[in-house]
């Protein structure tokens, strides 16, 4: 269910674009206000855009949208939930949801929010802890779940931050 709500929403989003661009264009009298005039085949030509439209729009989620599992190395007196949470805060995000085992965020700004659709959530989902071994640090195991640019950006940030660099 909301795999279709997203597709919709993004389906209403690029429509709104083209229509709002389109009203720009009319305004300022660089087209004339005739959908006959502005497509070559007129209505027919608005089904045809808004057919690949509603592809373009159901094929996003896909590929929009992603979960990835983080194995962050515990660093000594640092707690990596607080750390997800004030990473989160500095990037802009304000908490949503907190749990035992998972923690949302949604964008503080509602400009940014808009530029994202209002799919703006980041989840993250404890999994397990991993104890310490000979050599081998311990480690908690987290799914982060979002839009694929922001869970590409905030799991890299968070790798970097946890991982124990070693000199050999």
């Amino acid at each position: 269910m909301k795999y279709i709500i997203r597709a919709f929403k993004y389906f209403l989003y690029l429509s709104a674009m083209v229509v709002l661009i389109l009203g720009i264009f009319v305004l300022l009298k660089l087209v004339p206000p005739d959908i006959n005039q502005i497509f070559r085949g007129g209505w027919t030509s608005v089904m045809t855009v808004a057919a690949i439209f509603g592809l373009a729009s159901a094929f996003y989620p896909l590929w929009g949208y992603r979960k990835e599992e983080l194995t962050l190395q515990e660093i000594p007196d640092t707690d990596i939930k607080e750390s997800i949470c004030s990473l989160m805060e500095s990037m802009g995000y304000v908490q949503e949801k907190d749990s035992d085992d998972d923690i949302s965020f949604r964008l503080r700004n509602k400009f940014s929010r808009l530029t994202h659709s209002f799919e703006d959530r980041i989840s993250f989902f404890h999994l397990g802890d991993t104890p310490a071994a000979e050599g081998i640090p311990s480690t908690q195991t987290w799914v982060i779940e979002g839009l694929t640019r922001d869970v590409v950006r905030i799991g890299g940030t968070l790798k970097h931050r946890f991982y124990k660099r070693t000199t050999d």
